[in-house]
């Protein structure tokens, strides 16, 4: 059998960890957003979350993701 790779990165949460982002961005994909952000804060005390439309990342416009763009901006620079 062939496997076949992800169409997508893949990275999970221990090397997540090791790189000690400044910034996790997350979407709503109707999931508990609050509750993965308190399981991230285990293991990243300093870093900051933002919650940005799951459609301006999964099926952007270019006005979507100008918007997702500056929202991730903002939040570094806060």
């Amino acid at each position: 059998m062939v496997r076949m790779e992800s169409p997508y990165p893949r990275i999970n949460r221990e090397e997540i960890v090791l790189k000690r982002p400044e910034l996790i961005v997350l979407t709503d994909h109707g999931y508990d957003v609050k509750g993965e952000i308190e399981r991230w804060r285990a293991y990243l005390k300093d870093a900051r979350f933002i919650v940005i439309d799951p459609y301006a990342v999964g099926s952007p416009t270019p006005l979507t993701f100008v918007d997702a763009v500056k929202k991730v901006r903002k939040a570094l620079e806060e």
